[in-house]
């Protein structure tokens, strides 16, 4: 029984083909994505997630996305922290902004580019001369 919910949880994911590896001989990505299944096997009814594109590459972001999107279907809660624009852009129901810890935005992801306090803070604005470290 336990086994079984493990499999329908690695067959959700993308993962049953490779259920009879061990862990640490998997490539970055479905580490992340067998992760993500070991949160899902308890059943949560919210799921915080901090920078969980981070290292993927283009193609298994908008994989996890769309997974991100059939989970949000099934009623569990997300929350992200992320700074992958186009990512959050693509999964998120409604946006709040922090910059220095205040609140600077707070709505769905439709009308944050029009944000002048978004852009300049997390995009900067054509005038400004950047440093890099």
């Amino acid at each position: 029984m336990i086994r079984d919910h493990a499999i329908e949880h690695l067959v959700f994911i993308g993962l049953a083909g490779e259920r009879d590896r061990m862990a640490g001989t998997l490539s970055f990505g479905n580490l992340r994505l067998l992760e993500f299944a070991r949160a899902l096997a308890s059943n949560p009814k919210l799921i915080l997630l901090d920078e969980p594109t981070a290292g993927l590459t283009p193609v298994e972001t908008e994989d996890f996305a769309e997974k991100l999107s059939s989970i949000q279907k099934k009623g569990i809660t997300i929350l992200i922290v992320e700074h992958d624009l186009k990512f959050i852009m693509s999964v998120a129901e409604k946006i709040i902004v922090l910059n220095h810890g205040q609140k600077i935005y707070d709505g769905p992801p439709t009308s944050i580019r029009e944000n002048q306090q978004v852009i300049e803070a997390y995009i900067g604005t054509r005038k400004e001369k950047r440093i890099h470290a």
